[in-house]
């Protein structure tokens, strides 16, 4: 069972971000990490940020750097809420979360400010690498980049992955905006690792590099953690060793990952941009040419539903709409609305469970995708975690979707 300090611990954190508050400047996360003593000026740290794959380059490096005390700080997680906050791939203990929670709540009571969940949890990764010596802090920014909490980190090396259309009421309405925002995390005299751009991202992200008079390292598509690694080793922050073909490397849970049932092959993927939905109908097609294919899709109120949708607007594609539970999701027959596939073949089934055994007894390929959300409910209906991850998952779930949550929206 899930012990019930982390629970309280882990309710005591959560505070749903009101968007009449964010973005806001540095100055009150500084203040926090300040007050604790400033751990990010412990370790060196790589940020990374883009609009997709981000998670999945920071998770590259720190596998090929498992074993030399990397800390990693992600999100959004999957199952369990200590996913966000790791140690060569090892997640942080229930009790160590207990303790940082208490150390961050307390000083910001010092403070007298709100701080978000994000922010609260930036502190508290800070200050747990800080307290496990760690060699080097690879940390994924949440939104933006500017004014998110993780660049108030100490970094020199900065790796930005493709930038797309998202979260526009916050960053701004254009790519261009959006990439104002991300080359936030650009250090005067750093050294910038940048995956292809499109044409008006990569001339705001250009002008920043310029001014700030910052390395520029170009990088393939997919292959800023190789640069990023290569960039590492040869300024001595980490041993240098062989490195392996990052695209190679086994993808993270929740991402492309293909499991078998009786036989019956099923891949799941939380992805939810245009780009993400390019490149699974790409992996799609390499791991099962023949149609039909199946998609179970739900997706949250802020992404381009429409946008990743058209990318499977084909015959050979049989779209289930499902919902997704919390006060972020959009229901089946909302999504249907807003996509308006004209080609494939749509049916909606608003339980989730229910769409995830359709998919399980349907022939051929069954692809899960749309939400990290609905991922993690395929991985969890599906038998991939042991009792005990269940029952963390489950918990942790209702206290983000649960009442006393939504009260303090």
């Amino acid at each position: 069972m899930t012990p019930s300090l982390y629970v309280d611990a882990l309710n005591r954190l959560c505070q749903p971000v009101r968007a009449v508050d964010f973005p806001r400047s540095l100055g009150p996360m500084r203040h926090l990490l300040a007050r604790l003593g400033n751990p990010e000026q412990a370790y060196p740290a790589v940020l990374v940020t883009g609009s997709t794959g981000k998670g999945t380059t920071c998770h590259q490096i720190v596998n090929v750097l498992n074993g030399m005390n990397t800390g990693l700080f992600t999100g959004p997680h999957l199952h369990s809420f200590r996913e966000r906050m790791m140690i060569d791939e090892r997640m942080i203990e229930p009790d160590e979360l207990v303790e940082g929670v208490e150390r961050v709540l307390a000083v910001e009571s010092e403070i007298g400010l709100r701080y978000s969940t994000f922010e609260r949890t930036t502190a508290l990764a800070l200050w747990w690498f800080q307290q496990r010596q760690v060699r080097l802090g690879v940390l994924e920014v949440g939104m933006g980049g500017r004014w998110d909490a993780v660049n108030a980190a100490a970094s020199r090396v900065a790796l930005i992955t493709p930038l797309e259309r998202e979260h526009l009421a916050m960053l701004g309405g254009s790519l261009q905006t959006i990439a104002w925002h991300k080359a936030g995390i650009i250090r005067p005299g750093g050294h910038v690792i940048l995956e292809p751009q499109l044409p008006e991202a990569e001339d705001v992200l250009l002008e920043v590099i310029a001014r700030q008079s910052a390395h520029l390292h170009p990088a393939e598509s997919g292959q800023a953690a190789h640069e990023g690694l290569r960039i590492l080793m040869e300024k001595g922050i980490v041993p240098q060793k062989p490195l392996p073909d990052i695209l190679a490397l086994p993808n993270f849970l929740g991402r492309r990952e293909l499991i078998h049932l009786e036989g019956k092959p099923i891949l799941i993927d939380g992805g939810h941009t245009p780009r993400a939905a390019y490149a699974l109908r790409q992996h799609i097609e390499s791991l099962y040419p023949k149609p039909p294919v199946h998609l179970v899709v739900a997706m949250l109120k802020d992404k381009a539903a429409a946008d990743y949708l058209r990318v499977f607007d084909e015959t050979q594609f049989h779209v289930t709409f499902t919902s997704l539970t919390g006060h972020r999701g959009l229901t089946a027959s909302d999504l249907e609305q807003q996509v308006g596939l004209r080609q494939a073949q749509v049916r909606l089934e608003p339980r989730p469970e229910v769409a995830l055994e359709q998919a399980r007894r349907s022939n051929g390929l069954s692809v899960i995708c749309g939400s990290l959300r609905l991922a993690a409910l395929a991985r969890e209906y599906y038998g991939l975690l042991n009792p005990d991850e269940l029952d963390e998952a489950r918990v942790t779930r209702s206290i983000f979707e649960g009442a006393d949550y939504l009260a303090r929206l």
